[in-house]
């Protein structure tokens, strides 16, 4: 059965801008990294020329700052799902989860490189993957 996860990133002071707080464009290269753990932890991987996923659309609603030094924790639901689209929600935490700094969502659709199109996603995604009640952006 397919998992929900959780994982521990530490902040690098390279993340960061003069004031410490780590920059928004940083947020999103954890968040790649949480979506390929994700998918990864769930059986799916990202294969180039093959049927795979691709990101078709991102977006992150910043709720706190994250200061150096930090540990941060992103999870990741599925929380959504359709013939054609897959909802991933990463939430952006403190290690106690009691602050949340970001909540972030990604589309995901299945991409056919031989027939160069998006296509439904595969029979197992859409049987196995848990629904969650997950933070989902307004």
């Amino acid at each position: 059965m397919p998992v929900n996860t959780e994982w521990s990133f530490e902040i690098k002071i390279g993340d960061t801008d003069l004031y410490g707080h780590m920059n928004h464009v940083a947020y999103f290269s954890y968040l790649e990294e949480a979506t390929v753990r994700f998918l990864n932890a769930n059986g799916i991987t990202l294969a180039p020329g093959a049927l795979t996923p691709l990101v078709a659309s991102v977006s992150c609603k910043y709720i706190t700052a994250v200061h150096y030094p930090s540990t941060i924790l992103i999870d990741g639901v599925a929380s959504r799902i359709s013939p054609k689209k897959l909802l991933i929600t990463h939430t952006v935490k403190s290690p106690d989860s009691k602050i949340i700094y970001a909540i972030a969502q990604k589309v995901m659709v299945w991409y056919d490189f031989q027939k160069k199109t998006a296509v439904d996603l595969p029979k197992h995604v859409v049987e196995n993957f848990p629904l969650s009640n997950a933070n989902v952006l307004e």
